[in-house]
């Protein structure tokens, strides 16, 4: 097996244990999660110069496994399974695990 292959393992891995974790909570549907901490991800977008990595300022997530934040004074909705970083998915995983969160009754 690859270094590669080992990343990307480890990538689905961690997106299986934020998704079981956030099931786990039983929430009733149009329930969220707010992250104690809210904390900042990085995603690629192009400009017109090339690609460049913007940061997102998460605070929660809510159903389909789907983080909020604020980007540049702009609500922002993203989903785990596009996360571009393999530290960014151990991060979320590891403040699910450990109840670094609040949750919030819609």
């Amino acid at each position: 097996m690859t270094h590669i292959e080992k990343v990307k393992n480890l990538e689905s891995e961690l997106i299986s244990t934020i998704k079981t974790s956030y099931d786990n909570l039983k929430l009733s549907e149009g329930d969220a999660i707010e992250f104690t901490n809210p904390f900042h991800i990085y995603i690629t977008q192009d400009d017109y110069a090339g690609p460049i990595k913007v940061p997102i300022v998460i605070s929660g997530m809510m159903d389909n496994y789907i983080l909020v934040g604020v980007s540049d004074g702009s609500e922002v909705e993203i989903s785990v399974d596009i996360l571009e970083s393999v530290y960014e998915l151990a991060y979320i995983a590891d403040n699910i695990k450990s109840g670094e969160f609040s949750i919030l009754v819609n």
